[in-house]
């Protein structure tokens, strides 16, 4: 299971040391792909596997099917090095606004959801944080969900 939250610094090259509880699930490697916010996400290979079989059984008649297939597309399987580092596409890199630049600051956080794991600068993180998941308005999304 991808569980936890971990801070890690990108590299110049975009490489990240990935969390030692993650790595058995990414041994295999991985699907990097856009999130949902301005954030990227890894499946387990074996999950994406199984995201994939489900898209691919909906029509792909439906234009609402097509955009959430092209969505998730747009990202790259990625592996663990010899090191356990994984290295962050350019294209998701600029999506997710994680600088590799010397002059800047590199700083990942790293969100364990379960089956997925999110990356993201830590700067875009802090102020995401801030802004969108305050006491009061977890606890109201929360009632509306059924566990």
């Amino acid at each position: 299971m991808l569980e936890g939250v971990h801070t890690y610094q990108v590299d110049q090259k975009a490489r990240f040391f990935a969390p030692v509880e993650w790595r058995g699930d990414l041994r295999e490697g991985g699907w990097m792909t856009r999130g949902l916010e301005p954030c990227l996400v890894i499946f387990p290979l074996k999950k994406w596997t199984a995201i994939l079989k489900r898209l691919n059984r909906l029509p792909f008649t439906d234009p609402k099917v097509r955009a959430v297939q092209r969505y998730l597309s747009i990202g790259e399987k990625v592996k663990l090095d010899t090191q356990n580092r994984l290295m962050i596409p350019p294209t998701l890199r600029a999506y997710a606004g994680i600088a590799v630049d010397k002059d800047k600051e590199n700083d990942l956080f790293l969100v364990g959801l379960g089956d997925r794991a999110e990356i993201w600068s830590k700067a875009v993180w802090d102020e995401y944080d801030r802004t969108q998941l305050s006491s009061q308005a977890v606890i109201e999304q929360a009632a509306s969900l059924v566990f």
